[in-house]
């Protein structure tokens, strides 16, 4: 397959236009963590999408399952209706912003 036939396979274009508001409304210079109910394989395109978010929301940092420091802000990219209460429990997260086509900013609780 060639580019004239599929010019972008992944959907970045769509990426970047689905991130832009979130992107602008995030602190200068911010590091943010990247929560999503895709897998994070190759065959599920989880990885073209972490790094399509990447693209998108430059030149903010976003980091995928950070093992030291947690971020204070994730963004939620879904593909199904997330259960805030789950995740409000599970992952200490509280929404900030739901932008709709399911992409979310979500703050993580302080201890």
């Amino acid at each position: 397959m060639n580019a004239r036939e599929n010019p972008d396979p992944w959907a970045i274009a769509r990426q970047v236009e689905r991130f832009a508001q979130l992107r602008a409304e995030l602190p200068p210079n911010s590091i943010v963590e990247y929560y999503t109910d895709l897998p994070y394989t190759r065959d599920s395109g989880g990885i073209a999408a972490f790094f399509g978010a990447c693209y998108a929301l430059a030149p903010h940092l976003l980091v995928y399952q950070p093992r030291a420091t947690k971020p204070e802000l994730v963004v939620g990219s879904f593909l199904k209706r997330p259960d805030l209460a789950q995740l409000e429990q599970e992952q200490g997260l509280v929404l900030v912003k739901n932008y709709g086509r399911g992409l979310m900013l979500f703050r993580r609780k302080s201890n």
